[in-house]
């Protein structure tokens, strides 16, 4: 990842940095959408740099990168953010610079806490139907995870859900992929 676009987050009393980091966020991923390969993938990853697992969470920066200026400017990030232009504030396209710490892998991490949602993939892999597959969770004990997350509405099925993301270092760079939410699916990002 070449280049990149970082929005810092201005909250005020009455509009929280999370409600504001997730209505930002979801405006984001819906225009990634728009980009998807045949693969699922995108060319675009997302980054957290001021990401620390305690309160702050998530925090108050967020980074859009991609290989080549030509595709932020394409994603015209401006224009997706438009709605939130009194909270936020984004740079213009940047060049990575040459000094950076290393490389980060920023991804998505599900928790076992859906009963039904578990019960429905195991009634579809097993090809059984789901009272059977329910009756095999009743002694399901919920397992939460502790990471920062960002909290979305689903546009398939219209329910909310957490979307738990996880920072791990990495030594070298990755050339992976990236989903729809911008996160890796093998990918890493520079750190700086």
């Amino acid at each position: 990842m070449n280049y990149y676009q970082e929005i810092t987050f201005l909250p005020e009393a009455e509009i929280g940095i999370s409600f504001l980091r997730d209505k930002v966020f979801k405006q984001m991923h819906l225009r990634l959408v728009e980009f998807k390969n045949n693969d699922g993938t995108i060319p675009f990853a997302i980054s957290f740099p001021t990401y620390l697992v305690d309160e702050t969470g998530l925090g108050n920066k967020l980074r859009i990168f991609s290989e080549d200026r030509e595709m932020l400017e394409q994603y015209d990030l401006s224009l997706v953010i438009s709605k939130f232009s009194d909270y936020v504030h984004s740079s213009s396209i940047r060049s990575v610079p040459a000094g950076i710490k290393g490389y980060l892998v920023f991804s998505r991490k599900q928790s076992k806490s859906n009963k039904e949602r578990l019960a429905r993939r195991f009634a579809k892999r097993k090809g059984i139907g789901i009272d059977e597959a329910m009756a095999a969770y009743t002694s399901f004990k919920e397992k939460t995870l502790s990471l920062p997350f960002l909290t979305l509405k689903s546009s398939t099925t219209g329910e909310m859900f957490r979307l738990y993301i996880m920072k791990e270092k990495s030594e070298f760079i990755r050339g992976g992929k990236f989903n729809t939410f911008g996160l890796s699916l093998g990918g890493s990002v520079p750190d700086f």
